[in-house]
């Protein structure tokens, strides 16, 4: 499911270029935030399934009200087993792990920006947790009143307390959810003086400007952070990984093929993630993976450690960041102009 989500005081807005060049906050860098979905969107995980947990009472310990010191909270009484929620909390887990690997944090808190290349292999993986999870779902509900029959058989002291909390077996079916959205992100219009009672439309309509205003100037710097942070970001994960491998290449250790294998995949997602266009980078990953065999090889390993510099040289370097964004940033801009 596509749909715009509009960042808003109220109503649904949608802002064409048109209506961006009346404004005062750097229009071409409103449509840049834009035009950045172009190159992918956010997606917004949606799972759910029931708890089956209640809040515990004074009653449940055999205490009164007055018998729990302000400072203490009393906790939950789980009304199945831990392990059968432990398979969705698992399912989800998964879930999010595999969103936030092809994706990367939006200036909007909750919202990751997952780039065009990656979102079908995200879809991929999702549909598969996907199928595990309603499939462990229909055979929770199938198992249901044997699961709430033998738990009450189990704490047979409990069970009149208990018996009344459960939830029926068609609530308990429809709390299953796992979906995901794609979203793009458009940024709010000047208010027009039609939209209002005319009584208060100058008054109401200044208002809402100056806060339309306000907060798309927030989220405009907010976009020049979120770049920046992406490139600096990508660049530590490498050097992290790469001075790891160079520090054993240094003491003469065996690099195994495993290490091998993760600087390749490192690689790998570093190429395809790379929207924002940090080509320096780039062209020294490539180049290391050509010579990732010649690691453990003594008639190799000298250009492999020179290659390896080269990759953490160009890691540790941020002096050239804000080249990287403000290219990218260009190229946003242009592509409004040819629009």
């Amino acid at each position: 499911m596509d749909f715009t989500l509009s960042l808003r005081v109220s109503g649904t807005l949608d802002t064409t270029k048109e209506e961006f060049m009346a404004t005062d906050t750097g229009e071409k860098n409103k449509l840049a935030i834009l035009n950045v979905f172009m190159d992918g969107c956010v997606v917004d995980p949606h799972i759910g399934y029931p708890r089956f947990e209640v809040k515990l009472s004074p009653k449940d310990l055999g205490l009164e009200s007055k018998d729990i010191p302000q400072i203490f909270l009393l906790g939950k009484k789980m009304l199945v087993d831990k392990t059968e929620i432990g398979v969705f909390q698992s399912l989800e887990a998964r879930a999010r792990r595999e969103c936030e690997f092809y994706s990367v944090q939006t200036p909007i808190p909750g919202l990751r920006f997952v780039p065009n290349k990656v979102l079908p292999a995200l879809e991929e993986s999702l549909v598969k947790i996907k199928t595990q999870f309603m499939d462990r779902s229909n055979d929770f509900v199938r198992r249901y009143a044997t699961v709430k029959q033998e738990m009450m058989e189990k704490y047979t002291e409990y069970r009149d307390s208990l018996e009344k909390l459960y939830p029926a077996s068609l609530d308990v079916m429809q709390a299953f959810k796992f979906e995901w959205s794609c979203f793009t992100i458009s940024l709010p219009r000047t208010l027009q003086a039609k939209a209002i009672d005319a009584r208060s439309a100058q008054e109401v309509r200044q208002k809402y400007n100056e806060i339309v205003e306000r907060k798309s100037r927030d989220l405009v710097i907010g976009f020049d952070k979120w770049s920046e942070e992406i490139v600096v970001n990508a660049r530590k994960a490498a050097l992290a990984l790469f001075q790891t491998i160079k520090d054993k290449m240094d003491h003469g250790e065996v690099i195994h093929a495993k290490s091998i294998q993760a600087l390749r995949d490192h690689i790998d997602s570093f190429r395809t993630m790379n929207f924002m266009g940090d080509t320096r980078m780039e062209e020294a990953l490539v180049a290391a993976k050509d010579s990732l065999d010649g690691l453990n090889s003594k008639f190799e390993k000298d250009h492999s450690k020179e290659v390896m510099d080269a990759v953490l040289k160009a890691a540790s370097d941020v002096s050239d960041v804000n080249g990287v964004t403000g290219k990218y940033k260009r190229r946003l801009m242009d592509f409004s102009e040819t629009e």
